[in-house]
């Protein structure tokens, strides 16, 4: 499930988990 992962990225990119943030971004 995309959304999901989406929510999980942008939860991530607010902890500062930069690794998840970068993979976000290159999407």
């Amino acid at each position: 499930d995309s959304k999901k992962a989406d929510q999980y990225f942008s939860k991530a990119c607010k902890l500062g988990d930069q690794e998840a943030c970068e993979a976000l971004r290159e999407k």
